[in-house]
């Protein structure tokens, strides 16, 4: 109960920020502790090696701290306490029988789904009115946001490739319940709710989430055909499951993008309007780095929203386009947004500063080096992060910290390949291979994963726990001892 009111915490934070950080400030310090200790002590180790690296992680990670000169955590006592939540996340699915699996489960999807099903349906009717929602609450917007030369959804005032994983994590449940469900009806909701989230990560126009969400169905194709072929020949299997994986990868990846431009099409034909290059100029728009800053007085910055707000941008030549118009083809530098540049950055800054390959550093001080390589102008301003998982470990806890995160991640996907195509495990329990696996281009294109905590890291290390527990389950001595409980 309380990894699910965690969990829902971290979801519903962005909705009242206000009383979420009051929450934080007064239990969420006294919480975690408890738990974590509860976790130490009751588990003793029983979970197996990947449970062994997070907790050997976790401790290196405080003592980098304090080869780094912060033995008191005066600097990185709050990521330290949060980053401990690795632990219980992942040890739950341990701690539950197969039956309450499924029970948490059932409620996790129907609490995840219904909040981004209603949040994702007023997404959408923001994109397509082309409007600016206020909540009430916060004083923050659910509309359009601008970033360079073109505009994509804004939601709760968070950067759409953090937002883009939430309505992830739904379709990764609602895949889940599609078929786990036993009532057939119930595949209805469940589908029109999926369709949502595909429809809103199609807006945010993070290629990230995209990538991952094709990786997703791409393992999805695969393990269904090799199920219905598991009469067929080895090799014919192979081939023709690698070839189903290819093909869904392609057609979920550019589903997307054409998804995408559909919706931008249908805004522009439902409100009717036909902007001008002067509209555009003169249209008011939110800046994505204040947001994700929150360096401002959200009540200041209101806009009047009586009128439909014109979202299309200024392409180089002139004209008009409501659709990503960053480039699909062109050298690796540009694709990548600009990542390859700061990604070099951090090699940079280790052949100054070699220790770092040691003890990392801190927190605080982990981008300084790194930031003095990177061109601003082409970044976007100065780089917050190194937009890639395993570096910004390397960067913050040293080789250390990378050889225990990246056993375990191949650990992961060792376990994970044989379960979705050699499990007896029923399918729904096999498709919990898809956020462990297809997660992790997203973070690869993104810091967070081992490094902070959010709703995004909370839910992979869950899904990380629930699969192992189900493939663990598979053996006839795991159904006797939990037959046994």
């Amino acid at each position: 109960m309380t990894v699910f009111l965690l969990l829902c915490f971290h979801m519903f934070w962005q909705v009242n920020f206000y009383l979420a950080r009051t929450i934080y400030d007064s239990y969420y310090t006294v919480v975690v502790p408890v738990l974590v200790a509860g976790v130490l002590y009751f588990r003793r180790l029983k979970d197996g090696t990947e449970y062994k690296l997070l907790l050997a992680y976790c401790l290196w990670f405080w003592i980098s701290r304090a080869l780094n000169g912060s033995p008191a955590l005066d600097q990185d006592f709050r990521v330290v306490l949060e980053l401990s939540l690795m632990l219980p996340f992942f040890a739950l699915g341990f701690a539950l029988t197969e039956k309450e699996r499924v029970c948490f489960l059932n409620w996790l999807s129907g609490v995840v789904g219904g909040f981004y099903f209603i949040l994702g349906l007023i997404a959408l009717s923001a994109f397509l009115q082309r409007k600016m929602y206020v909540n009430p609450i916060t004083g923050g917007y659910l509309g359009i946001v601008r970033e360079a030369d073109y505009a994509r959804i804004n939601i709760l005032d968070i950067h759409a490739n953090v937002t883009g994983y939430w309505f992830l994590m739904s379709l990764f449940l609602m895949i889940y319940q599609f078929f786990q469900c036993e009532k057939k009806l119930w595949r209805i909701p469940i589908v029109i709710s999926a369709i949502v989230d595909l429809l809103v990560i199609a807006i945010t126009y993070s290629r990230s989430v995209r990538l991952s969400m094709a990786v997703a169905f791409a393992l999805l194709a695969a393990m269904l055909i090799w199920q219905l072929m598991q009469n067929r020949a080895r090799l014919l299997r192979i081939i023709v499951a690698l070839s189903l994986a290819l093909a869904a990868l392609i057609v979920a990846y550019e589903g997307s993008a054409l998804s995408a431009d559909v919706m931008g099409t249908l805004s522009y034909r439902i409100t009717n309007t036909h902007p001008t290059a002067d509209s555009i100029n003169q249209a008011v728009y939110p800046d994505e780095t204040a947001w994700s800053e929150r360096s401002f007085d959200a009540r200041a910055m209101l806009v009047a929203t009586e009128k439909p707000i014109v979202f299309e941008a200024a392409n180089m030549s002139g004209g008009l386009v409501h659709t990503d118009p960053r480039p699909k083809t062109g050298d690796l530098e540009s694709l990548s947004s600009n990542r390859l540049q700061i990604w070099r950055s951090a090699f940079q800054a280790i052949s100054v500063k070699p220790s770092i390959l040691l003890k990392g550093q801190l927190c605080n001080d982990v981008m300084t080096v790194a930031n003095t390589f990177t061109n601003h102008e082409e970044t976007g301003g100065t780089p917050g992060h190194f937009h890639n998982s395993m570096i910004q470990v390397l960067m913050t806890t040293g080789l250390p910290g990378l050889i225990l995160t990246t056993v375990f991640l191949v650990l992961l996907l060792y376990q994970g390949a044989r379960f979705l195509l050699r499990g007896r495990a029923p399918l729904a329990a096999r498709t919990l291979v898809l956020p462990v696996v297809a997660s992790l281009p997203h973070f690869l294109l993104e810091s967070g994963l081992f490094t902070s905590i959010d709703i995004r890291t909370l839910f992979y290390f869950l899904m990380c726990g629930m699969m192992m527990a189900f493939k663990r389950s598979e053996s006839p001595e795991r159904h006797i001892h939990e037959e046994s409980r």
